[in-house]
Protein backbone atom coordinates (compact mmCIF):
# COMPACT_ATOMS: atom_id res chain seq x y z
CA UNK A 1 0.00 0.00 0.00
CA UNK A 2 2.80 2.43 0.87
CA UNK A 3 4.01 2.53 -2.72
CA UNK A 4 0.59 3.47 -4.08
CA UNK A 5 -0.55 5.99 -1.47
CA UNK A 6 0.04 8.96 -3.78
CA UNK A 7 -2.06 7.23 -6.42
CA UNK A 8 -4.85 6.85 -3.84
CA UNK A 9 -4.54 10.51 -2.81
CA UNK A 10 -4.67 11.53 -6.49
CA UNK A 11 -7.82 9.49 -7.05
CA UNK A 12 -9.45 11.04 -3.98
CA UNK A 13 -8.64 14.66 -4.90
CA UNK A 14 -9.54 14.34 -8.59
CA UNK A 15 -12.77 12.52 -7.70
CA UNK A 16 -13.65 15.41 -5.39
CA UNK A 17 -12.88 17.84 -8.20
CA UNK A 18 -15.17 16.07 -10.65
CA UNK A 19 -17.93 15.74 -8.03
CA UNK A 20 -17.87 19.25 -6.53
CA UNK A 21 -16.65 21.50 -9.35
CA UNK A 22 -18.49 22.14 -12.59
CA UNK A 23 -16.67 21.07 -15.79
CA UNK A 24 -16.55 24.65 -17.12
CA UNK A 25 -14.87 25.82 -13.91
CA UNK A 26 -12.39 22.93 -14.04
CA UNK A 27 -11.45 24.01 -17.56
CA UNK A 28 -10.96 27.61 -16.39
CA UNK A 29 -8.69 26.49 -13.55
CA UNK A 30 -6.53 23.97 -15.41
CA UNK A 31 -3.64 26.49 -15.60
CA UNK A 32 -3.73 26.59 -11.78
CA UNK A 33 -3.28 22.80 -11.72
CA UNK A 34 -0.22 23.14 -13.94
CA UNK A 35 1.21 25.90 -11.72
CA UNK A 36 0.55 23.75 -8.63
CA UNK A 37 2.35 20.76 -10.15
CA UNK A 38 5.34 22.96 -10.97
CA UNK A 39 5.36 24.48 -7.48
CA UNK A 40 5.26 21.06 -5.81
CA UNK A 41 8.02 19.78 -8.10
CA UNK A 42 10.21 22.75 -7.15
CA UNK A 43 9.40 22.22 -3.47
CA UNK A 44 10.47 18.58 -3.65
CA UNK A 45 13.56 19.57 -5.66
CA UNK A 46 14.67 21.55 -2.59
CA UNK A 47 13.55 19.20 0.19
CA UNK A 48 15.01 15.96 -1.16
CA UNK A 49 18.60 17.13 -1.84
CA UNK A 50 18.67 18.85 1.56
CA UNK A 51 17.86 15.47 3.15
CA UNK A 52 14.73 16.82 4.82
CA UNK A 53 12.26 14.54 3.09
CA UNK A 54 12.42 11.37 1.00
CA UNK A 55 9.99 9.05 -0.74
CA UNK A 56 10.51 5.35 -0.05
CA UNK A 57 10.22 3.13 -3.12
CA UNK A 58 8.23 5.65 -5.23
CA UNK A 59 5.76 4.41 -7.85
CA UNK A 60 6.57 5.94 -11.28
CA UNK A 61 9.32 8.24 -9.97
CA UNK A 62 10.30 11.48 -11.66
CA UNK A 63 13.55 12.49 -10.02
CA UNK A 64 12.72 10.51 -6.85
CA UNK A 65 9.25 12.10 -6.65
CA UNK A 66 6.27 9.86 -7.42
CA UNK A 67 4.41 11.00 -10.54
CA UNK A 68 1.11 10.77 -8.69
CA UNK A 69 2.44 13.07 -5.96
CA UNK A 70 2.61 15.76 -8.66
CA UNK A 71 -0.87 14.77 -9.92
CA UNK A 72 -2.16 15.04 -6.34
CA UNK A 73 -0.50 18.45 -5.96
CA UNK A 74 -2.05 19.66 -9.22
CA UNK A 75 -5.50 18.56 -8.12
CA UNK A 76 -5.12 19.98 -4.63
CA UNK A 77 -4.07 23.34 -6.02
CA UNK A 78 -7.02 23.42 -8.42
CA UNK A 79 -9.44 22.39 -5.66
CA UNK A 80 -8.12 24.98 -3.21
CA UNK A 81 -8.09 27.84 -5.71
CA UNK A 82 -11.68 27.04 -6.70
CA UNK A 83 -12.73 27.94 -3.16
CA UNK A 84 -10.31 30.85 -2.69
CA UNK A 85 -11.90 34.18 -1.74
CA UNK A 86 -10.75 37.76 -2.30
CA UNK A 87 -10.99 38.84 1.35
CA UNK A 88 -7.65 38.40 3.17
CA UNK A 89 -9.18 36.90 6.33
CA UNK A 90 -11.11 34.27 4.37
CA UNK A 91 -8.06 33.63 2.20
CA UNK A 92 -5.94 32.97 5.31
CA UNK A 93 -8.60 30.61 6.67
CA UNK A 94 -8.77 28.63 3.42
CA UNK A 95 -4.97 28.41 3.29
CA UNK A 96 -4.87 27.23 6.90
CA UNK A 97 -7.56 24.60 6.30
CA UNK A 98 -5.84 23.19 3.23
CA UNK A 99 -2.43 23.21 4.95
CA UNK A 100 -3.91 21.22 7.85
CA UNK A 101 -5.50 18.66 5.51
CA UNK A 102 -2.33 18.25 3.43
CA UNK A 103 -0.20 17.96 6.57
CA UNK A 104 -2.54 15.29 7.93
CA UNK A 105 -2.16 13.37 4.67
CA UNK A 106 1.63 13.75 4.95
CA UNK A 107 1.42 12.45 8.52
CA UNK A 108 -0.40 9.34 7.25
CA UNK A 109 2.25 8.95 4.54
CA UNK A 110 4.94 9.01 7.21
CA UNK A 111 3.08 6.55 9.43
CA UNK A 112 2.88 3.92 6.72
CA UNK A 113 6.42 4.68 5.49
CA UNK A 114 5.45 6.00 2.07
CA UNK A 115 7.88 8.81 2.80
CA UNK A 116 10.05 9.95 5.67
CA UNK A 117 10.83 13.29 7.21
CA UNK A 118 14.56 13.26 7.88
CA UNK A 119 16.79 14.80 10.49
CA UNK A 120 15.15 17.49 12.57
CA UNK A 121 12.47 18.17 9.92
CA UNK A 122 9.27 17.31 11.81
CA UNK A 123 5.59 17.29 10.95
CA UNK A 124 5.38 20.80 12.43
CA UNK A 125 8.03 21.99 9.97
CA UNK A 126 6.10 20.17 7.26
CA UNK A 127 2.96 22.11 8.20
CA UNK A 128 4.79 25.45 7.95
CA UNK A 129 6.31 24.43 4.65
CA UNK A 130 2.89 23.35 3.31
CA UNK A 131 1.31 26.63 4.41
CA UNK A 132 4.06 28.69 2.76
CA UNK A 133 3.89 26.67 -0.45
CA UNK A 134 0.11 27.17 -0.59
CA UNK A 135 0.62 30.92 0.00
CA UNK A 136 3.14 30.98 -2.83
CA UNK A 137 0.75 29.06 -5.10
CA UNK A 138 -2.00 31.56 -4.29
CA UNK A 139 0.23 34.56 -5.04
CA UNK A 140 1.43 33.10 -8.36
CA UNK A 141 -2.07 32.01 -9.38
CA UNK A 142 -3.54 35.41 -8.58
CA UNK A 143 -0.72 37.16 -10.40
CA UNK A 144 -1.40 35.32 -13.65
CA UNK A 145 -5.05 34.27 -13.40
CA UNK A 146 -6.80 36.82 -11.17
CA UNK A 147 -9.76 37.37 -13.48
CA UNK A 148 -10.30 33.63 -13.95
CA UNK A 149 -10.07 32.94 -10.24
CA UNK A 150 -12.50 35.62 -9.19
CA UNK A 151 -14.57 35.64 -12.40
CA UNK A 152 -14.17 39.29 -13.35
Amino acid sequence: MQRYLNLLYSIIVWSAIFIFIKPKRIKELLPVALIAAIVIAVQEAFLIPLDLHIFNNPFLPIGNVPFFHLVFGAGSGLFMMNYMKKEPSRKALILLLFAIVITFMAYISNLIACCNLLGKFTIVHNFYQNYLVLCFLTIISEAFLYKRLYRQ
